[in-house]
């Protein structure tokens, strides 16, 4: 969020954006408030409850209460805990940030503060609110976490918080577009202030304090109806492999009820539960996927949650498909509803951009770019089937065939690029065919205006020429391209090959790199160099394909940008400069890429149902990790966080957030998360097992064994081992049914490391082994 953060604005200004309309908020004085001094030690935690104590006594926020939150653990897996959580008077645990209405954080000394005090003749020399000496970068990536976890876990417009350093306290807005943040003061010279922000804030009503109202808790029945329909659509669906939907499905998550207005103004009913993609960041478009429950159709749908950027020439992802339509576009995904989240009439937008304007009250706000604009919006669709539910190798190349003939008629007749072609958004239809899904990212051609020149997309799949030069505008060869990087990644996951066997390396798809923007204080993101190199070398041509079709596509499709891009200096002498740029003029035209999918096709040799599980369920994007945690405490460029996103199931995870989400619909404890990615078989054999408490060391290897990384020492009980493991599975509350099942269930794919058991033999076949049994 380097950049998006505005102030440091005097507490009226905020307090002008806290007006209640409940009329009784000034029927009487607000009480007086005396905050304690920061305790004489020193020590942090020693200021938790004397600050919540002087809040609540005071009663200068009727109806909440104010808690230490700084050791409890989060139910749903996420580590981090701010301080202290503003919560209704009748919760009892706060136990995750779905039930915090704002949070604070707390620091024993001054030095720790995020932001510069106040805008002065001392600071008229600043370029921006932002502080960088000590502490202060570190303090800023702790707010900016804890504004994601929360916004991300609960359906917001904005959020209130407020931080604490020595004496001085300082509020902030955060909504998608940015932060305001006010100066800071001295509460104990000034708890007026202080008692004024909470004293409004207990007024205001929901809307009012930043909820979005059109989703409301759902009830037990609504929960139980997208349960069923979950579980219902998961056995239609055999034999693909849905069982990512199982996670979403788990009750003990929270399931709400959202309301859209359909074409005619009559409200249309969703019941939604976990996310199975969260961008799981305080600014952006923060998209939210679901599985949800239509309440009028009776039907499981797809539902997409997320914030457009509204700007000049910029089109909506309802209006695009629109287009796409008329244009006659192919293997689009059926669009059921469309629009913007309306509230009595009006638009649901950031307004942090309207105070970042050069314009605006310059009197206090020290420099600051100018903020995007986003419109809170939302699009249901029929369900599709993702890429890694694909059943055999030709139904993979026929899907990419399809995809790639939306991208040409789109480009041909509808002036569009997607510009974000990911395992995400290639899926498969009912019929085995082809689905080019999110267009949001998509950008018309449109005569006399400047190309786009603002990267966009998957990291994995971006192109080499964009990864490369972040500046480049995208053209349709980009597009064409990372069609090229995804079929390779879904070849390399699903379907039998050597790689292994010539040690062949997945790391080019994630490489990340950084470099200083000239004249700024900002890192930008760079990459593609693992990729020419890959085309250019001979790694990628000793890695063959048991499908003999497949595999020449592949290297035929390699050595097409090869040409395209990584030639050396000789050849391209040889070639001369017209013929590279005949090709390139070839690309644009699409027809070659599209030639060759129909000449692959067309071939003999294909298999059927050779479709594999994942071959590589343990490669981490550790690169992309580190730059990502670095841009959170506000050294490298918000574009890292843009291009972010994750396949459906089996796909290429981009932070930790996103195997945070994976480990935790396992079941599998926190602790340990960093290091497990458990397969879609697992996920799907763990959805609803409670793993009591137990000694570190037995836990460990549940864990392992779960995850599919258990290391086999020698001399180990097999039938004890899963004797225990079926105890710590199984709590006392499981009924004799649940167990009768979980015994006929086959053997866990975690658990083909114990020789000599094949996959046919059940959990009850193993528990029948004798005692003695051992691995060796």
């Amino acid at each position: 969020m380097t950049g998006l953060f505005i102030g440091p604005a005097p507490c009226s200004v905020l307090f002008s954006l806290m007006v209640p309309s409940n009329p009784t908020w000034q029927d009487r004085p607000i009480p007086d408030l005396i905050l304690p001094p920061v305790p004489s030690g020193g020590l942090e935690r020693h200021m938790y409850q004397p600050i919540c104590d002087a809040v609540n006594n005071a009663e200068v926020c009727p109806g909440f209460k104010l808690m230490c939150v700084a050791n409890t653990r989060d139910k749903e897996g996420c580590k981090l805990r701010p301080d202290l959580a503003l919560v209704a008077e009748d919760v009892v645990d706060v136990n995750d940030f779905s039930v915090m209405d704002l949070w604070g954080e707390v620091k024993p000394r001054r030095d720790g503060d995020a932001f510069h005090k106040s805008y002065n003749s001392e600071d008229i020399d600043l370029d921006s609110v932002e502080k960088i000496e000590g502490k202060s970068a570190d303090c800023r990536g702790q707010l900016i976490s804890y504004a994601a976890a929360a916004m991300s876990r609960q359906h917001r417009v904005f959020m209130f918080s407020f931080a604490i350093c020595g004496k001085y306290i300082r509020f902030s807005l955060w909504d998608r577009a940015g932060c305001i943040v006010t100066e800071s003061i001295d509460y104990l010279e000034h708890p007026e202030l202080v008692a004024e922000f909470f004293w409004r804030y207990s007024h205001m009503n929901a809307k009012e304090r930043g909820f979005d109202v059109t989703v409301q808790r759902a009830t037990p029945e609504q929960a139980d109806q997208l349960t069923d329909a979950m579980e219902t659509y998961i056995e239609l669906s055999r034999p693909r492999n849905m069982e990512f939907l199982r996670a979403n499905s788990d009750p003990t998550y929270s399931t709400y009820q959202l309301c859209m207005d359909d074409e005619e103004g009559k409200l249309q009913y969703f019941i939604i539960r976990q996310p199975f993609w969260d961008a799981d960041s305080a600014n952006g478009r923060a998209t939210r996927a679901y599985a949800a429950y239509n309440i009028t159709q009776n039907k499981l749908v797809f539902l997409k949650d997320c914030w457009r950027t509204e700007g000049k020439d910029i089109m909506c992802e309802a209006d695009i498909y629109k287009h796409l339509l008329d244009c006659d576009v192919p293997f689009l995904p059926e669009v059921i509803l469309a629009g913007d989240v309306r509230v009595d009439g009006d638009e649901q937008r950031t307004f942090c951009d309207e105070w970042s304007k050069p314009d605006s009250f310059p009197e206090w706000r020290l420099p600051c770019k100018p903020l995007r604009t986003y419109v809170h919006c939302r699009i249901v669709q029929e369900l599709a089937y993702p890429i890694a539910s694909v059943q055999s190798s030709r139904e993979a190349v026929q899907a990419f065939r399809d995809v790639v003939e939306s991208i040409k008629v789109a480009y041909e007749v509808g002036d569009m690029f997607h510009r974000d072609i990911s395992t995400g958004n290639v899926m498969i239809s009912k019929k085995g065919r082809g689905v080019l899904n999110d267009w949001d990212h998509g950008i018309r051609l449109i005569p006399d205006r400047e190309p786009h020149a603002s990267r966009t997309g998957t990291w994995q799949f971006i192109s080499m020429a964009l990864l490369q030069e972040p500046d480049k505008s995208h053209e349709v060869r980009d597009d064409l391209e990372s069609c090229f990087w995804v079929l390779l990644y879904v070849s390399l996951h699903y379907f039998k090959h050597n790689g292994r066997d010539v040690s062949f390396s997945l790391g080019f798809f994630d490489e990340i790199k950084e470099r200083k923007v000239a004249g700024e204080a900002q890192y930008q993101s760079f990459g593609g160099n693992l990729k020419a190199s890959l085309l250019g070398g001979k790694e990628l041509d000793a890695v063959h394909w048991e499908c003999g079709p497949l595999d020449q596509l592949i290297h035929t499709l390699a050595r097409l940008w090869k040409m395209a891009h990584v030639l050396d200096d000789d050849v391209v002498s040889l070639m001369g400069g017209s013929q590279r740029d005949i090709l390139l003029s070839a690309l644009d035209k699409v027809s070659i890429v599209l030639d060759m999918f129909d000449t692959a096709l067309a071939s003999e040799g294909w298999k059927d149902k050779d479709a594999i599980p994942d071959q590589y369920p343990s490669v981490y994007q550790r690169n992309v990790d580190q730059a990502i945690a670095k841009e959170k405490t506000g050294y490298i460029a918000s574009s890292v966080r843009e291009s972010q996103a994750t396949a459906l199931t089996g796909g290429a995870t981009t932070s930790h957030a996103s195997r945070r989400h994976v480990a935790t619909r396992s079941g599998i404890p926190q602790r340990y998360q960093s290091n497990i990615r458990p397969t879609a078989e697992q996920l799907a054999f763990l959805q609803g097992l409670a793993i009591p408490k137990t000694s570190c060391s037995t836990k460990r290897t549940i864990d392992n064994v779960q995850a599919g990384e258990y290391k086999v020492p020698a001399n180990v009980q097999l039938a004890n081992l899963l004797r225990s493991l079926i105890r710590l599975l199984l709590p006392s509350n499981r009924s004799p049914d649940h167990l009768s099942l979980l015994l006929q269930l086959p053997l866990l794919p975690g658990l083909h490391a114990f020789p000599p058991m094949p996959a046919r033999h059940t959990l009850r076949e193993c528990l029948l082994l004798p005692h003695s049994a051992t691995v060796t």
